[in-house]
């Protein structure tokens, strides 16, 4: 990221949202903190993005995250730019957002999307297609609530196999 940082000089612009040891490591006078903040805050200044960085190592804890990230970038018509942990499910590479696997990869495709701002554009506008498409929670309720009253119907079967696996909890 600083290799590319140093390479486009003013051209990029980086805002970066409450992690100060990630803002302090890029080498870059363009750029921004905000510390953590309400929801509306963050919302705001991702739509304000062209590009959310979205980087996972793959560790156990990340596999179990959502891809919540992706849907925010999207619904905000930011092109996603995603590791494949987590993302790699939702975003197609090169239709809704790039994925990177390695350095050299996201150097690439940051590259890519500040020499075409125009396929960086279609990007965002695909990932928001699909979110708008499949992704929203109206879309969702009453699978949700046949799943609710699946467990609300199996509620005494769950509860002797929480008991079972974690007695601790019911001491």
């Amino acid at each position: 990221l600083n290799e590319v940082l140093r390479a486009v000089g003013s051209r990029l612009a980086v805002t970066v949202l409450h992690d100060r040891a990630f803002f302090e490591a890029l080498a870059t006078t363009e750029k921004d903190f905000i510390p953590t903040s309400d929801y509306r805050t963050y919302l705001d200044r991702l739509a304000e993005s062209e590009i959310c960085f979205m980087p996972l190592a793959d560790t156990p804890f990340n596999r179990t995250k959502s891809d919540l990230k992706f849907i925010e970038a999207a619904a905000c018509r930011t092109v996603p730019l995603a590791s494949p942990v987590v993302y790699e499910q939702s975003v197609t590479d090169g239709e809704s957002g790039l994925i990177f696997r390695s350095p050299d990869a996201l150097r690439m495709q940051l590259l890519r999307l500040l020499a075409y701002p125009e396929a960086a554009r279609r990007l965002a506008d695909a990932a928001r297609d699909r979110i708008a498409a499949g992704r929203m929670l109206a879309y969702q309720v009453e699978t949700r609530l046949d799943w609710y009253r699946a467990l609300w119907a199996r509620r005494d079967e769950l509860t002797a196999s929480l008991r079972d696996r974690v007695p601790d909890l019911f001491a």
